[in-house]
């Protein structure tokens, strides 16, 4: 038995699920045939939704007040291994995040993981231009619409005092 050919495949059926599943390994073919196989998806699915939950915490909130964040992780952590160290989860999933369709949530990510690189001593300075007002979605509410035509941009960066400033663009 090809002992690393066994765990790939282990590890590939309970990442990917039974998807993409072709080996001849009676082992593996009875645990992807098993209805604990299922169980065992659903338990690291919600351990996933609680490490973005504390680690991306303003998006996370948005993508709960929209409704999507369940389908948002789940679709995220089928896409690739995620670390098991919780900073760089949240590091993959604000990526992942930054190019949502929903242009806030994308905007949202791109702002929390400046703010998150910031606060681990980047120097770097990061702009996150948005489509409306961020003020009411960083509170916890949903934004109001955006067909006023502004926009605003926040600017973060070890040298601004509490890290950001909005200003209004045209």
């Amino acid at each position: 038995m090809d002992l690393a050919a066994h765990q790939r495949n282990l590890f590939r059926l309970v990442t990917l699920g039974r998807r993409d599943l072709t080996t001849s390994d009676p082992y593996i073919q009875a645990v992807a045939a098993s209805p604990h196989l299922d169980l065992l998806r659903g338990v690291i699915l919600e351990w996933r939704e609680f490490d973005v939950e504390r680690s991306c915490v303003l998006t996370a909130a948005l993508l709960q007040r929209l409704g999507i964040f369940k389908e948002v992780v789940h679709d995220f952590a089928g896409l690739q291994p995620i670390s098991p160290f919780v900073e760089k989860l949240g590091e993959a999933f604000l990526d992942y995040a930054s190019a949502h369709p929903n242009r806030l949530v994308g905007c949202m990510a791109q702002f929390e993981r400046a703010i998150l690189r910031v606060k681990r001593g980047s120097a770097c300075e990061y702009t996150v231009d948005w489509p409306c007002d961020p003020r009411p979605l960083l509170n916890g509410k949903l934004a109001p619409d955006s067909a006023s035509g502004l926009c605003y941009r926040t600017l973060i960066s070890e040298q601004i005092e509490g890290y950001v400033r909005l200003t209004q663009i045209d």
